[in-house]
């Protein structure tokens, strides 16, 4: 099986350009969303209220997360880059079975601190409207919103292109896809599918996938990804 990287992905944590954009770190975030986090060596219901509740650096603002509802591949993108992560990293000595760490670290709390949202587009008008709040977005939104959204900073890093490219902004991911080898040459049309995703019409800084919300390769690494799929196809 041939593992071809095609681009990249990322999440924000946006919020009104009326307000000020926050710098969070993983931890932070997750102690914001989390339905349950560790209060003095146990779970507890998370008490968190107000940003500076969490730590006296941040705004004495209330928390209010807007999200994407279970089942959409950007709530599972988010539990996968930030809520799992961290989690495991703050129940360390904490006593709970793998059963019970696996609920906890893909629960969001439900005491209205963070609102499923089944319509992602919506997110936007939300932000506007309340100036406290920030939304669980995809960088695609803050490329083609910047006049009306800015996202936070993780753990120090900016999500931009280069920063999501590079891996140093922290939700960001590389995508790929997987082709088997020995169909290559069988199946009708794998071949020129393989070949399509990483043409510059569809994987190159102006095409196609890019609206979709892929970040592009950086273009050395588009053309080395390019030859491999050259490579495959000359076997």
């Amino acid at each position: 099986m041939a593992e071809i990287r095609i681009g990249y992905d990322s999440l924000i944590v946006a919020n009104s350009v009326a307000a000020n954009s926050l710098n969070l770190t993983m931890s932070q975030l997750w102690l914001a969303v989390a339905g349950l986090v560790p209060v003095r060596g146990r779970l507890t219901p998370n008490p968190y209220q107000n940003w500076s509740d969490i730590d006296p650096s941040l705004p004495h603002k209330r928390i209010t997360l807007l999200g994407p509802s279970v089942g959409h591949g950007t709530r599972d993108a988010f539990v996968e880059l930030v809520m799992e992560p961290s989690c495991k990293v703050a129940l360390v000595g904490i006593a709970a079975s793998p059963e019970e760490r696996k609920t906890v670290c893909t629960r969001v709390r439900t005491d209205g601190h963070w609102m499923d949202v089944q319509n992602i587009e919506l997110t936007l008008g939300k932000l506007a409207s309340n100036r406290e709040a920030l939304g669980i977005l995809t960088y695609s939104y803050l490329d083609q919103f910047a006049n009306r959204i800015h996202a936070a900073k993780i753990d120090g890093v900016e999500p931009s292109v280069v920063s999501i490219s590079s891996g140093t902004y922290p939700l960001s991911r590389p995508l790929f896809i997987y082709v088997k080898e020995s169909h290559l040459s069988s199946v009708s049309g794998l071949a020129d599918f393989a070949t399509e995703f990483l043409s510059f019409c569809a994987a190159g800084t102006h095409g196609y996938l890019a609206d979709e919300g892929l970040v592009p390769l950086p273009t050395p690494e588009l053309l080395r990804q390019r030859a491999a799929v050259a490579a495959l196809l000359r076997r």
